[in-house]
């Protein structure tokens, strides 16, 4: 069954994405007199990832950080060597610092990844009983921000959303008579995500304040106390405040959240394709991060079962 479909805009296009490489590519040639070969490296560097953008309906000025940590994992899956990717970092790393002066882009999404942090491994995922800590550290008080803030984390792990994603539902979008909320992720693509009997409790007790709170102008369904739409900041913070509530050890973002509900659905039998629904992927191939953790942890359980491991 397939749950997404594309809103308006169709694929990104090419085109606008090879013009602003060739355009790269002749500034280096012109400032830094490089050489036909270092040319021809740098535009296969560029076309791999020109690729991936299209794949992935990511136009090049709007690649995230978390994009640019799964371009760079699917290199690995494609068999490029660390050493290989490396160079290339450097190739991404120089087009985004241009783009950045240039004012095309307000950040370069490959400015944080380390050379020496180019490895299979997932993000932090949490445990099934960290997670239960996490979505009820709020639900035995009755503060309005604080039954909000169940709502919000309990959606989290039951949907596997983006932080974007949950803070732009708006009350229009919610079936609860189904079970499901309607989003709009990525490249305009719309699809369905689901609500658990006990997100769904969250919710609901959390829009009988909300009503009382909101304008009536206003359909965000998470709102402050003054009756705005949450901002990414607000979210943010929540985490932050959770990590130090807590005392977790591991870093906790919305991100953790979503490679935590897709880990956990992995671990538990879920096929990859339907995964790729839910999480809104483009490409299997983004998807297929997680099954190197279920990997993982089968040659664990081997080695902790097997009488001669």
């Amino acid at each position: 069954m397939c749950y997404s479909k594309l809103r308006g805009k169709k694929g990104v296009d090419d085109t606008n994405i090879r013009l602003e490489i060739d355009n790269y590519l002749s500034h280096l040639t012109k400032i830094n007199g490089l050489s036909e070969n270092t040319i021809i490296a740098y535009r296969e560097d560029l076309d791999k990832l020109s690729s991936y953008l299209v794949n992935n309906n990511i136009d090049i000025y709007s690649l995230t950080a978390d994009d640019a940590s799964l371009f760079l994992l699917s290199l690995m899956d494609q068999g490029l060597s660390p050493k290989s990717i490396n160079r290339s970092l450097a190739t991404y790393r120089g087009f985004y610092k241009l783009a950045y002066r240039d004012k095309k882009v307000s950040y370069n999404p490959f400015s944080n990844i380390s050379n020496s942090h180019i490895t299979r491994k997932l993000p932090n995922v949490l445990t099934k009983d960290e997670v239960n800590r996490v979505v009820n550290n709020y639900s035995d008080k009755d503060d309005f921000d604080d039954i909000r803030n169940t709502a919000i984390l309990k959606l989290f792990y039951s949907t596997g959303a983006r932080r974007a994603e949950i803070r732009s539902i708006n009350m229009r979008d919610i079936d609860f008579k189904n079970s499901q909320i309607l989003i709009t992720g990525k490249g305009n693509k719309e699809r369905f995500i689901f609500i658990t009997i006990d997100a769904e409790k969250a919710l609901r007790e959390y829009i009988k304040l909300r009503d009382e709170i909101a304008p009536d102008d206003e359909d965000a369904l998470f709102i402050t106390s003054k009756g705005k739409r949450v901002s990414l900041d607000q979210l943010n913070k929540l985490f932050n405040k959770l990590k130090v509530e807590l005392n977790l050890q591991k870093n906790i973002t919305p991100h953790t959240m979503r490679h935590t509900f897709a880990t956990h659905l992995m671990e538990d039998g879920m096929d990859i394709r339907t995964l790729q629904e839910l999480l809104g992927h483009s490409s299997i191939s983004t998807t297929g991060i997680y099954t190197h953790l279920s990997l993982k942890d089968l040659k664990n359980t081997y080695k902790k079962t097997h009488p001669h491991a």
